[in-house]
C-alpha cells in the first residue's frame, strides 16, 4: 500500500468551522513533502487549500433577459484548489538561474472538476497527474 504524505502548513480547522463536518483532511492548507514527478516529464510541488466554488451569473434563469446586477451563484462549499509549482532553468544575460512556474491550465482544469476538499478528491487528483500512483493520503 502506497501512501502520500502531506505536511500541513496552514492550521488545523478551527473548532464549530462546518468543513469538519464535510471534510477529512483536518488542515486549512497542505502540501506535498518533496517534488512529485508528473506524467508530462516535470518535477512539481502540489499544494491543496480549499475554498468556495462559484460562478457569477448574468442572465434572468427564466427568461434569458440580462441581469441589471449578476448573482453569484455556489457551485459547491468547500471546494478543493490546487496550487502548483515546478521550476526549470532560465537565462538572464550571462547568469543561469532556476525559475518557478505554475502550471494553470493543470490548475484551472482541476477546479473546474468541482471536487470537494477531502483525501479522497487529493488522491483522485495526485494519481490522475503523477507517475507515482498512490492508495492513501497521510497529513503530518
Amino acid at each position: 500500500m502506497k501512501t502520500l504524505e502531506l505536511e500541513g502548513r496552514g492550521c488545523n480547522f478551527w473548532s464549530g468551522d462546518d468543513i469538519a463536518e464535510s471534510s477529512d483532511v483536518g488542515n486549512y492548507r497542505v502540501c506535498t513533502f518533496g517534488k512529485l514527478k508528473m506524467k508530462d516529464g516535470r518535477d512539481m510541488f502540489l499544494e491543496f487549500t480549499q475554498a468556495d466554488h462559484w460562478k457569477v451569473r448574468y442572465e434572468n434563469k427564466r427568461t434569458g433577459a440580462r441581469l441589471k446586477h449578476p448573482v453569484t451563484e455556489t457551485i459547491i462549499r468547500h471546494g478543493l484548489f490546487v496550487h502548483t509549482e515546478y521550476e526549470r532553468p532560465e537565462k538572464c544575460g550571462n547568469r543561469e538561474y532556476m525559475a518557478s512556474f505554475r502550471d494553470l491550465n493543470m490548475e484551472r482544469a482541476i477546479h473546474e472538476m468541482h471536487l470537494p476538499y477531502t483525501r479522497e478528491s487529493i488522491l483522485r487528483v495526485v494519481n490522475m497527474y503523477a507517475v507515482e500512483q498512490f492508495d492513501r493520503v497521510e497529513i503530518k
